[in-house]
């Protein structure tokens, strides 16, 4: 069926040198919408992978967590059909040393599937190549209409824009580190689709300078048809 997924709200925080970040809802989430929340770190020693620990609710996109060999980490969590949530939500971590600064954004989104929307995933991570920095590519989407979800973190001072294959950037936040290269740029980025396929981005760096990065994409499932429904194309018509 046509997807009518639409961003009800957003909003991003930054840190330096903490162990947890956190952001609250500019207004109290609507009961059964999907919420996404990303997590960029920039870590400047890493011997062994952070463990997030997300709020209570909050599942992990198994294959949307992504770690740069220079520090760098995205991660992806979400919680389907939720309830309606407020105020703040809190993500910490252990595990990992020297973490200097992260970044977190929420996106609550309204129009997709209840249950078990997560379809695709794929995450990468390097240096930019001419400035280019990377979400991975997925397997080909199961179904037609889906919302494509992507997200990159990048070290250093340098800003993402001119995203690829028709996303729209939702939310771009640089933490505030003194020491710039420490600090972690990070973006979110979306867009809806109406037929099946491989899904991925890219966007290119403000300034000269190749950096680190670390890019994960998530594709979420629209609502099933009503029973008793059958489309043509995109359009429904209900049985009688």
């Amino acid at each position: 069926m046509p997807i009518g997924a639409t961003k009800v709200q957003s909003v991003n925080a930054v840190t330096a040198v903490t162990t947890s970040v956190s952001a609250s809802w500019p207004a109290p989430t609507t009961a059964g919408n999907l919420l996404v929340a990303v997590v960029g770190l920039s870590l400047v020693s890493n011997p062994s992978p952070p463990t997030i620990s997300p709020p209570s609710g909050w599942t992990t996109a198994t294959g949307a967590v992504a770690e740069s060999a220079a520090n760098c980490r995205t991660h992806l969590f979400y919680i389907a059909g939720s309830a309606s949530r407020s105020g703040s939500e809190t993500f910490d971590w252990s595990g990992a040393l020297d973490i200097d600064d992260s970044v977190l954004v929420l996106v609550e989104w309204s129009g997709l599937a209840t249950t078990s929307p997560l379809d695709r995933t794929a995450n990468t991570n390097g240096t930019s190549v001419a400035l280019a920095v990377l979400s991975g590519t997925t397997s080909a989407t199961t179904e037609a209409d889906e919302l494509v979800i992507a997200a990159i973190a990048n070290r250093n001072v340098s800003t993402q824009g001119s995203p690829s294959n028709g996303f729209a950037q939702v939310e771009q936040a640089q933490s505030t580190n003194g020491t710039t290269s420490n600090r972690v740029n990070f973006a979110v980025y979306s867009k809806v689709v109406s037929a099946t396929g491989a899904q991925s981005m890219q966007a290119t760096l403000s300034g000269s300078t190749q950096r680190p990065y670390a890019g994960v994409v998530a594709t979420f499932k629209a609502p099933a048809a009503p029973a008793g429904s059958w489309t043509y194309g995109h359009d429904v018509r209900i049985g009688g």
